[in-house]
């Protein structure tokens, strides 16, 4: 019993530190410069600060373009929780209802993010002229890059900065393409993908190389690009403004609301992994028709390319050659999926 007790505490801490985590208040709370609090000014302000919050739910910087969306920013006023202004600098504070925009954004069959997000695994070297320096877990530095993350609504993970990661503090790692050390070296640290910054700084100039990669895909890039700015706070801030819409085209879901009747079988299921997979089960309310060893049968109605977003989250890949499905109504669709690591 005590044996089971230890396997349980440590299971929980792993899916603690390793599963993807739900969005926080930054995510919809948008400050906008602000010269006075007349009505004929603050009116645009709330209608430009729901559109910044809309555009990160869905990680579509043009999504204000479609009408549906139009409809929903012309009226601001039914999505606020509250304002304020604001001084040093003067700035209108502005907090927004998630649930509802979520639920508007569902009327109008608009894929959005779920607060179940990617992890993402950040190495991030910082060069000046004196030194070069690793940015690890825990330390006080994270903080300007964990703030800017949150913004968009992802978790992080750090590097532990150990000896062994310390090996890896090379400019010629952070820049290589692919980064094999790096991405070898975040694989004990199961992240969702991985993003790699060289930021190198030169008095108040800051200039950044990022790139993003899958981590169950070493072949190439999601995306990569160089941003300049004059703080690091301002790096960082552009840096995942630019990767939300690059990881919202692998995990959102774009607008379907088609649900099916679906056999979901999966394999390789240890105590923490089935913890995570039966609580995503449950949020689709779904039941468990079948445990044989390592593998688990559900059945639920849902959303398959859904199911196999958020599984992906997970670490699970879809066996494209065990997927069956039927045309005819009623009928349901088999889905397997495995580990992908």
């Amino acid at each position: 019993m005590l044996n089971l007790f230890k396997k349980i505490i440590i299971s929980t801490c792993l899916i603690t530190s390793i599963s993807p985590v739900f969005a926080s208040a930054p995510l919809t709370t948008v400050e906008l410069p602000i010269a006075n609090q007349e009505e004929q000014q603050i009116s645009p302000l709330l209608s430009q600060g729901l559109t910044t919050v809309v555009t990160r739910l869905t990680g579509n910087p043009k999504i204000a373009e479609q009408k549906a969306v139009a409809d929903i920013l012309s009226q601001p006023n039914d999505y606020v929780e509250n304002y304020s202004q604001q001084a040093n600098p003067d700035r209108l504070v502005m907090s927004f209802d998630q649930r509802s925009i979520e639920n508007a954004l569902s009327k109008a069959d608009i894929g959005y993010w779920s607060s179940r997000r990617p992890l993402i695994m950040t190495w991030w070297l910082n060069e000046t002229k004196d030194n070069t320096s690793l940015i690890g877990d825990g330390q006080p530095s994270t903080k300007i890059i964990t703030s800017a993350a949150e913004i968009q609504g992802f978790p992080l993970i750090f590097p532990l900065a150990d000896l062994n990661e310390q090996t890896l503090v090379k400019k010629e790692n952070f820049t290589a393409n692919p980064p094999t050390a790096l991405l070898q070296g975040s694989k004990q640290y199961m992240p969702n993908a991985i993003l790699i910054v060289y930021m190198l700084q030169k008095d108040n100039d800051y200039q950044a190389n990022w790139q993003l990669w899958l981590s169950n895909d070493e072949t190439k890039p999601l995306a990569s690009a160089q941003v300049k700015g004059t703080s690091q706070q301002q790096i960082a801030n552009q840096i995942f403004s630019d990767i939300n819409p690059v990881l919202a085209n692998v995990f959102i879901v774009k607008g379907n609301n088609t649900t099916e009747n679906l056999d979901i079988v999966i394999n390789g299921l240890d105590f923490s992994r089935y913890v995570e997979v039966n609580n995503l089960m449950n949020s689709f309310d779904g039941k468990v028709v079948e445990t044989t060893g390592s593998t688990v049968h559900y059945q639920i109605k849902a959303n398959p390319d859904q199911i196999e977003a958020q599984l992906n989250l997970l670490h699970f890949t879809l066996k494209k050659e065990d997927k069956t499905s039927s045309a005819e109504p009623n009928k349901t669709t088999t889905l397997v999926f495995q580990p992908s690591n």
